[in-house]
């Protein structure tokens, strides 16, 4: 008992910290328009959307650029992450007939029912192929590849279907901490993303860092579940 109470204000104190070093980035418009979001060049959210929210950015200076869906195929920069503060609010204006991005102020005092969900996902870091290795198969999915089979199982419309195809493409593949994580969050009930992470766990290629799929759970009762099993794993 005092083990798993050790664990939990641990994994409760590093969450703490790594809250710290996060933002949550929120863009809305009062235009009737829609867009697609990308923090240095990668995707945020599959589609397209009036207001976002995305959640886990790290802090630090990002560029964060939005594409709005009209015939004109507009796009607006604007460079993220310069405060210190936990929440940063902008919003999509019209200027003649130019479309841009612009700080907005009062966006904590606006209503964010609506707003579709994201979390961060990080543009994917350059790799140097190893020559030496004569395999050409590999398990390792990546971003974008894992990008292309979430939008083809979200075009599924039956849910146990869905379900069915997401858990026999996925048990075959080694992904990383941070790809199952963006899987997770598009998952809204905690069962099945524990079921999932379960599934995932020993193919993933930084097993040690699961403990960062703690707080994807919405409640606590899983995310203390998700605790104890992990504990329980070797790795």
């Amino acid at each position: 008992m005092k083990k798993n109470t050790l664990v939990i204000l641990v994994f409760l104190f590093i969450g703490s910290i790594s809250a710290q070093q996060r933002q949550t980035i929120y863009i809305t418009t009062k235009l009737p328009i829609k867009f697609k979001t990308y923090i240095d060049d990668e995707l945020q959210l599959y589609v397209e959307c009036a207001q976002i929210k995305i959640l886990n950015v790290p802090k630090g200076e990002k560029k964060l650029k939005v594409r709005v869906m009209t015939p004109s195929d507009q796009q607006s920069s604007i460079t993220i992450g310069k405060s210190s503060d936990k929440d940063e609010y902008y919003r999509i204006e019209k200027v003649g007939e130019t479309y841009v991005i612009k700080a907005n102020p009062e966006g904590a005092k606006e209503d964010k029912t609506y707003y579709s969900r994201a979390s961060y996902i990080p543009k994917p870091k350059t790799t140097i192929k190893d020559t030496s290795l004569k395999s050409n198969q590999t398990c390792h999915l990546t971003d974008s590849a894992l990008n292309k089979i979430i939008i083809d199982i979200s075009s599924i419309k039956d849910v146990k279907a869905r379900k069915n195809l997401a858990q026999n493409l996925f048990k075959a593949k080694c992904l990383y901490t941070h790809q199952i994580k963006s899987i997770g969050y598009r998952i809204d009930d905690d069962e099945q993303r524990f079921a999932l992470y379960q599934i995932l766990f020993l193919p993933a290629l930084d097993r040690n860092k699961f403990s960062d799929l703690t707080n994807s759970f919405q409640s606590q009762l899983y995310a203390n579940k998700f605790m104890n099993w992990f504990n329980d794993q070797k790795y």
